[in-house]
C-alpha cells in the first residue's frame, strides 16, 4: 500500500511539473503539438492516383490518426513530409526539410513575417523547383522556411490553389489537376 502511494505521488508530481513547465513556455506547447502531429501522421496517406468524371486526373489521400492527411512529397527530388493544411496561406517547410530539399539559408534570408500559433515569427520565402505527389507535380512553387516548424511541413494553399480543384468527402482528400 504505502509503495502504491509513493508510486501515485512520483507520477503526478511529473505530470504537474511538466504541465507547469509546458503551461509557461509557448513555445514549448506548439513544439509538443508538431511532435505529436508527426508521430500520429507515420505512412504515407495516398492512397491513389485516377481519372475523375471528368477526364482530368485524381490523387485521393486517406485520412491519418486524427484525421489529419499526410503525404510524402518529392521537394527538389528530395522526400519531404507533409501535413495538408488549408489554412495555412503558403507551403511551409521546416529548416531541416528545406536542408534535405537543397536549400542553403542564412539569417539575411529570413525577410518576411509569418503569424503562427505560437506568435508572429521570421521566415525565409523561397521558389521550389518542383514539388511532385506521385503523378501529380508542380513547377515553381512558393513557399516559406519557419525556423518555429519542427517536426513537420505544411502542404499549403501556394499548392493547392494551383490545382483545378480539392474536395474533401469522409476520410478523403481529393486533389484533381
Amino acid at each position: 500500500m504505502i509503495f502504491w502511494a509513493v508510486k501515485q505521488l512520483v507520477v503526478w508530481s511529473i505530470v504537474c511539473v511538466l504541465a507547469v513547465v509546458i503551461w509557461t513556455d509557448e513555445g514549448a506547447i506548439e513544439a509538443l503539438f508538431r511532435r505529436v502531429m508527426a508521430t500520429a501522421g507515420s505512412g504515407n496517406t495516398a492512397a491513389a492516383e485516377s481519372t475523375d468524371d471528368e477526364g482530368g486526373r485524381m490523387l485521393t489521400l486517406r485520412a491519418g490518426a486524427g484525421g489529419h492527411f499526410w503525404v510524402d512529397a518529392e521537394v527538389n527530388g528530395s522526400t519531404v513530409r507533409f501535413v495538408v493544411d488549408t489554412g495555412a496561406t503558403s507551403v511551409v517547410l521546416s529548416e531541416e526539410d528545406a536542408e534535405r530539399a537543397g536549400l542553403r539559408l542564412s539569417p539575411r534570408d529570413y525577410t518576411a513575417l509569418q503569424r503562427t500559433a505560437g506568435g508572429t515569427v521570421r521566415a525565409a520565402p523561397v521558389t521550389l523547383r518542383e514539388v511532385r505527389i506521385g503523378a501529380l507535380g508542380l513547377s515553381d512553387v512558393e513557399a516559406a522556411v519557419n525556423p518555429a516548424l519542427s517536426g513537420v511541413s505544411l502542404l499549403g494553399m501556394t499548392f493547392l490553389n494551383r490545382l483545378d480543384g480539392y474536395e474533401v468527402r469522409g476520410d478523403n482528400l481529393r486533389l484533381y489537376w
